[in-house]
Protein backbone atom coordinates (compact mmCIF):
# COMPACT_ATOMS: atom_id res chain seq x y z
CA UNK A 1 0.00 0.00 0.00
CA UNK A 2 1.80 3.02 1.01
CA UNK A 3 5.91 2.90 0.32
CA UNK A 4 7.89 3.85 2.84
CA UNK A 5 11.19 5.61 2.30
CA UNK A 6 14.71 6.10 3.78
CA UNK A 7 15.24 9.94 4.72
CA UNK A 8 19.27 10.72 4.25
CA UNK A 9 20.31 14.23 5.74
CA UNK A 10 23.76 15.36 4.14
CA UNK A 11 24.68 18.43 6.58
CA UNK A 12 28.72 19.57 5.93
CA UNK A 13 30.22 22.81 6.19
CA UNK A 14 33.31 23.22 3.67
CA UNK A 15 34.56 25.61 1.54
CA UNK A 16 32.53 28.52 -0.85
CA UNK A 17 32.96 26.29 -3.51
CA UNK A 18 32.11 23.03 -2.10
CA UNK A 19 29.38 24.61 -0.15
CA UNK A 20 27.80 25.69 -3.78
CA UNK A 21 28.30 21.94 -4.43
CA UNK A 22 26.69 20.75 -0.89
CA UNK A 23 23.52 23.38 -1.48
CA UNK A 24 22.73 22.05 -5.06
CA UNK A 25 23.03 18.15 -3.26
CA UNK A 26 21.09 19.32 -0.70
CA UNK A 27 18.16 20.87 -3.23
CA UNK A 28 18.16 17.71 -5.61
CA UNK A 29 17.76 15.55 -2.29
CA UNK A 30 14.96 17.70 -0.66
CA UNK A 31 12.99 17.96 -4.32
CA UNK A 32 13.29 13.69 -4.40
CA UNK A 33 11.98 13.93 -0.71
CA UNK A 34 9.20 16.18 -1.44
CA UNK A 35 8.50 14.45 -4.42
CA UNK A 36 8.18 11.13 -2.67
CA UNK A 37 5.87 12.87 -0.03
CA UNK A 38 3.78 13.70 -2.54
CA UNK A 39 3.30 10.23 -3.76
CA UNK A 40 2.55 8.53 -0.86
CA UNK A 41 0.25 11.20 0.23
CA UNK A 42 -1.41 11.38 -3.30
CA UNK A 43 -1.90 7.44 -2.37
CA UNK A 44 -3.19 7.81 0.81
CA UNK A 45 -6.09 10.73 -0.16
CA UNK A 46 -7.50 7.88 -3.09
CA UNK A 47 -7.44 5.46 -0.77
CA UNK A 48 -8.97 7.91 2.27
CA UNK A 49 -11.23 9.54 -0.28
CA UNK A 50 -12.60 6.14 -1.44
CA UNK A 51 -13.49 5.14 1.95
CA UNK A 52 -14.96 8.21 2.77
CA UNK A 53 -17.20 8.29 0.03
CA UNK A 54 -17.82 4.30 -0.09
CA UNK A 55 -21.10 2.89 -0.55
CA UNK A 56 -22.96 1.23 2.23
CA UNK A 57 -22.73 -2.29 0.44
CA UNK A 58 -18.68 -2.15 -0.48
CA UNK A 59 -18.45 -0.50 3.39
CA UNK A 60 -20.14 -3.78 4.38
CA UNK A 61 -18.24 -6.29 2.35
CA UNK A 62 -14.81 -4.44 3.54
CA UNK A 63 -15.91 -4.32 7.08
CA UNK A 64 -17.09 -7.97 6.92
CA UNK A 65 -13.89 -8.98 5.58
CA UNK A 66 -11.84 -7.27 8.07
CA UNK A 67 -13.63 -8.45 11.16
CA UNK A 68 -13.20 -12.00 9.79
CA UNK A 69 -9.40 -11.61 9.53
CA UNK A 70 -9.37 -10.15 13.18
CA UNK A 71 -11.18 -13.26 14.55
CA UNK A 72 -9.05 -15.55 12.72
CA UNK A 73 -6.10 -14.79 15.15
CA UNK A 74 -7.54 -15.79 18.35
CA UNK A 75 -9.40 -18.56 16.58
CA UNK A 76 -8.47 -22.27 17.07
CA UNK A 77 -8.45 -24.54 13.22
CA UNK A 78 -11.55 -25.92 14.01
CA UNK A 79 -13.34 -22.40 14.80
CA UNK A 80 -11.41 -21.22 11.41
CA UNK A 81 -12.95 -24.06 9.45
CA UNK A 82 -16.37 -23.21 10.92
CA UNK A 83 -15.88 -19.69 10.21
CA UNK A 84 -14.85 -20.22 6.55
CA UNK A 85 -18.04 -21.46 6.12
CA UNK A 86 -19.93 -18.98 7.41
CA UNK A 87 -18.05 -16.24 5.35
CA UNK A 88 -18.68 -17.88 2.41
CA UNK A 89 -22.26 -17.90 2.89
CA UNK A 90 -21.99 -14.04 4.00
CA UNK A 91 -20.02 -12.61 1.98
CA UNK A 92 -22.04 -14.36 -1.53
CA UNK A 93 -25.26 -12.33 -0.18
CA UNK A 94 -23.03 -9.34 0.41
CA UNK A 95 -21.36 -9.80 -3.85
CA UNK A 96 -25.25 -10.72 -4.79
CA UNK A 97 -26.15 -7.56 -3.44
CA UNK A 98 -23.13 -5.81 -5.31
CA UNK A 99 -24.02 -7.06 -8.53
CA UNK A 100 -27.47 -5.86 -7.94
CA UNK A 101 -26.06 -2.70 -7.56
CA UNK A 102 -24.15 -2.77 -10.57
CA UNK A 103 -26.50 -4.59 -12.81
CA UNK A 104 -26.68 -1.30 -15.15
CA UNK A 105 -23.51 -0.97 -15.25
CA UNK A 106 -22.43 -4.23 -15.91
CA UNK A 107 -24.57 -4.81 -18.84
CA UNK A 108 -22.48 -2.23 -20.78
CA UNK A 109 -19.81 -4.08 -20.52
CA UNK A 110 -19.11 -5.06 -24.17
CA UNK A 111 -20.20 -1.52 -25.04
CA UNK A 112 -18.19 0.59 -27.63
CA UNK A 113 -19.37 3.36 -26.36
CA UNK A 114 -16.63 5.68 -24.77
CA UNK A 115 -18.52 6.83 -21.62
CA UNK A 116 -19.22 3.36 -20.99
CA UNK A 117 -15.81 2.27 -21.18
CA UNK A 118 -14.58 4.91 -19.16
CA UNK A 119 -17.50 3.82 -16.58
CA UNK A 120 -16.55 0.45 -16.69
CA UNK A 121 -12.44 0.94 -16.28
CA UNK A 122 -13.77 3.02 -13.20
CA UNK A 123 -15.76 0.51 -11.79
CA UNK A 124 -12.94 -2.00 -12.24
CA UNK A 125 -10.22 0.38 -10.47
CA UNK A 126 -13.01 0.08 -7.57
CA UNK A 127 -13.17 -3.41 -7.47
CA UNK A 128 -9.66 -4.16 -7.22
CA UNK A 129 -9.43 -2.15 -4.41
CA UNK A 130 -11.39 -4.66 -2.79
CA UNK A 131 -10.23 -8.16 -4.20
CA UNK A 132 -13.55 -7.98 -6.70
CA UNK A 133 -13.52 -8.47 -10.41
CA UNK A 134 -15.96 -8.89 -12.88
CA UNK A 135 -15.41 -11.87 -14.74
CA UNK A 136 -17.49 -13.48 -18.02
CA UNK A 137 -19.51 -16.06 -17.55
CA UNK A 138 -20.72 -16.61 -21.14
CA UNK A 139 -23.20 -15.51 -23.63
CA UNK A 140 -22.76 -11.91 -23.41
CA UNK A 141 -23.16 -11.88 -19.33
CA UNK A 142 -20.50 -10.76 -16.31
CA UNK A 143 -20.65 -10.76 -13.45
CA UNK A 144 -18.83 -9.10 -10.09
CA UNK A 145 -16.66 -12.04 -8.15
CA UNK A 146 -13.75 -12.21 -5.80
CA UNK A 147 -10.06 -13.00 -7.63
CA UNK A 148 -9.46 -16.21 -7.59
CA UNK A 149 -7.40 -16.15 -4.54
CA UNK A 150 -9.31 -14.30 -2.12
CA UNK A 151 -10.41 -17.14 0.69
CA UNK A 152 -7.24 -19.15 -0.18
CA UNK A 153 -5.31 -15.95 1.29
CA UNK A 154 -7.43 -15.33 4.21
CA UNK A 155 -8.02 -19.09 5.39
CA UNK A 156 -4.78 -20.77 4.37
CA UNK A 157 -2.69 -20.31 7.68
CA UNK A 158 -5.70 -21.20 10.40
CA UNK A 159 -7.88 -23.62 8.98
CA UNK A 160 -7.31 -27.65 9.12
CA UNK A 161 -5.34 -29.24 6.04
CA UNK A 162 -8.10 -30.66 4.80
CA UNK A 163 -9.97 -27.38 4.47
CA UNK A 164 -6.81 -25.76 3.31
CA UNK A 165 -6.68 -27.61 0.67
CA UNK A 166 -10.02 -27.45 -0.46
CA UNK A 167 -10.40 -23.96 -0.46
CA UNK A 168 -6.86 -24.44 -2.66
CA UNK A 169 -8.33 -26.41 -5.08
CA UNK A 170 -11.75 -24.25 -5.38
CA UNK A 171 -9.21 -21.12 -5.97
CA UNK A 172 -7.19 -22.94 -8.82
CA UNK A 173 -10.62 -23.90 -10.60
CA UNK A 174 -12.41 -20.36 -10.37
CA UNK A 175 -9.07 -19.19 -12.55
CA UNK A 176 -10.76 -20.31 -15.25
CA UNK A 177 -14.24 -20.21 -16.85
CA UNK A 178 -15.75 -23.54 -16.37
CA UNK A 179 -18.95 -23.65 -19.18
CA UNK A 180 -20.62 -21.27 -21.15
CA UNK A 181 -22.89 -20.93 -23.96
CA UNK A 182 -23.97 -24.59 -23.20
CA UNK A 183 -20.67 -25.82 -23.34
CA UNK A 184 -16.76 -26.40 -21.57
CA UNK A 185 -15.19 -23.51 -21.84
CA UNK A 186 -11.77 -25.44 -20.74
CA UNK A 187 -10.87 -29.07 -22.35
CA UNK A 188 -11.56 -32.60 -22.15
CA UNK A 189 -7.80 -33.35 -21.14
CA UNK A 190 -8.36 -30.15 -18.13
CA UNK A 191 -11.21 -31.85 -16.75
CA UNK A 192 -9.58 -35.27 -16.69
CA UNK A 193 -7.36 -33.61 -14.38
CA UNK A 194 -9.92 -31.69 -12.45
CA UNK A 195 -11.38 -35.34 -12.04
CA UNK A 196 -8.22 -36.87 -10.90
CA UNK A 197 -7.60 -34.64 -8.24
CA UNK A 198 -11.10 -34.57 -6.74
CA UNK A 199 -10.91 -37.90 -6.26
CA UNK A 200 -7.93 -37.88 -4.98
CA UNK A 201 -9.24 -35.37 -2.02
CA UNK A 202 -12.23 -37.63 -1.69
CA UNK A 203 -9.67 -40.93 -0.82
CA UNK A 204 -7.40 -38.39 1.03
CA UNK A 205 -9.96 -37.37 3.65
CA UNK A 206 -13.56 -39.31 3.49
CA UNK A 207 -14.56 -37.06 6.72
CA UNK A 208 -14.39 -33.80 5.19
CA UNK A 209 -16.98 -31.56 6.44
CA UNK A 210 -17.95 -31.12 2.96
CA UNK A 211 -17.35 -34.51 1.20
CA UNK A 212 -21.22 -34.57 -0.54
CA UNK A 213 -20.89 -31.24 -1.82
CA UNK A 214 -17.22 -32.52 -3.40
CA UNK A 215 -18.62 -35.54 -4.36
CA UNK A 216 -21.83 -34.54 -6.06
CA UNK A 217 -19.62 -31.58 -7.99
CA UNK A 218 -17.61 -34.83 -8.83
CA UNK A 219 -20.29 -36.82 -10.41
CA UNK A 220 -20.70 -33.48 -12.21
CA UNK A 221 -17.58 -33.52 -13.77
CA UNK A 222 -17.27 -37.10 -14.45
CA UNK A 223 -21.06 -36.94 -16.34
CA UNK A 224 -19.33 -33.86 -18.46
CA UNK A 225 -16.10 -35.91 -19.30
CA UNK A 226 -18.33 -38.61 -20.51
CA UNK A 227 -20.73 -37.18 -22.60
CA UNK A 228 -19.84 -33.26 -22.87
CA UNK A 229 -22.29 -30.50 -22.82
CA UNK A 230 -25.13 -29.73 -25.32
CA UNK A 231 -22.71 -28.05 -27.70
CA UNK A 232 -19.30 -29.58 -26.85
CA UNK A 233 -20.57 -33.32 -26.95
CA UNK A 234 -18.54 -36.66 -26.98
CA UNK A 235 -20.43 -38.24 -29.71
CA UNK A 236 -22.56 -37.77 -32.74
CA UNK A 237 -26.26 -38.84 -32.61
CA UNK A 238 -27.13 -40.88 -34.99
CA UNK A 239 -29.94 -38.49 -36.70
CA UNK A 240 -30.58 -40.22 -39.86
CA UNK A 241 -32.32 -43.75 -37.80
CA UNK A 242 -33.42 -41.13 -35.39
CA UNK A 243 -37.32 -41.36 -34.60
CA UNK A 244 -39.28 -40.07 -31.36
CA UNK A 245 -38.85 -43.99 -30.10
CA UNK A 246 -35.39 -44.22 -31.15
CA UNK A 247 -32.62 -42.24 -30.37
CA UNK A 248 -29.35 -43.79 -30.33
CA UNK A 249 -25.62 -42.66 -30.69
CA UNK A 250 -24.26 -42.76 -34.70
CA UNK A 251 -20.28 -43.05 -32.80
CA UNK A 252 -18.01 -40.98 -30.44
CA UNK A 253 -15.90 -38.68 -31.61
CA UNK A 254 -11.99 -39.90 -32.31
CA UNK A 255 -10.49 -37.01 -29.83
CA UNK A 256 -12.86 -38.16 -27.02
CA UNK A 257 -11.71 -41.63 -27.60
CA UNK A 258 -7.63 -40.43 -27.64
CA UNK A 259 -8.53 -38.62 -24.19
CA UNK A 260 -10.34 -41.43 -22.93
CA UNK A 261 -7.89 -43.87 -23.59
CA UNK A 262 -5.18 -41.31 -22.16
CA UNK A 263 -7.00 -41.03 -19.10
CA UNK A 264 -7.47 -44.42 -19.01
CA UNK A 265 -3.14 -46.01 -19.35
CA UNK A 266 -2.49 -43.08 -16.90
CA UNK A 267 -4.60 -43.58 -14.32
CA UNK A 268 -5.53 -47.21 -14.27
CA UNK A 269 -6.77 -46.74 -10.60
CA UNK A 270 -9.35 -44.48 -11.21
CA UNK A 271 -12.89 -45.01 -10.72
CA UNK A 272 -14.06 -43.29 -13.71
CA UNK A 273 -12.87 -45.84 -15.58
CA UNK A 274 -15.48 -47.84 -15.42
CA UNK A 275 -18.18 -45.64 -16.50
CA UNK A 276 -15.78 -44.55 -19.19
CA UNK A 277 -15.53 -48.47 -20.36
CA UNK A 278 -19.25 -48.85 -19.97
CA UNK A 279 -19.72 -46.23 -22.46
CA UNK A 280 -17.28 -47.29 -24.71
CA UNK A 281 -18.71 -50.76 -24.96
CA UNK A 282 -22.82 -49.91 -24.87
CA UNK A 283 -23.34 -46.56 -26.72
CA UNK A 284 -24.16 -48.57 -29.89
CA UNK A 285 -26.16 -50.79 -28.14
CA UNK A 286 -28.01 -48.55 -26.51
CA UNK A 287 -30.99 -45.51 -26.62
CA UNK A 288 -29.35 -42.57 -25.51
CA UNK A 289 -31.24 -41.89 -22.56
CA UNK A 290 -30.92 -45.42 -21.41
CA UNK A 291 -27.30 -45.45 -21.47
CA UNK A 292 -27.20 -41.79 -19.61
CA UNK A 293 -28.92 -42.99 -17.07
CA UNK A 294 -26.98 -46.43 -16.67
CA UNK A 295 -23.92 -44.59 -16.49
CA UNK A 296 -25.01 -41.90 -14.43
CA UNK A 297 -25.78 -44.51 -11.84
CA UNK A 298 -22.25 -45.74 -12.06
CA UNK A 299 -20.66 -42.15 -11.90
CA UNK A 300 -22.85 -42.02 -8.34
CA UNK A 301 -21.57 -45.46 -6.73
CA UNK A 302 -18.30 -43.55 -6.14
Amino acid sequence: MKNFYLLCVIVSILSCAENKSVTSKEKDTTGQIETSNQDEKSSSKIENNLIRNEEDIYKKFRIEKERVVEKLKSSTKTEANQLFLEYSKINQEIISEINEKEQILLSQFYSDDATNKKNIKELEAKLSHYQLRIEGIGEGEVIISTIPSFDYDIFKNYVTQDFKEYIFLISEESKSLYSADAGLSISFKQLGERIIYWESFVSKYPNFKLIDQVKTSLGYYRHDYIFGMENTMTFERDYESQTENNQKISYIYEENLKEFDRFINKYPNSPTIKPIKLFIQKHKEMQEKELIDLIDKEINKN
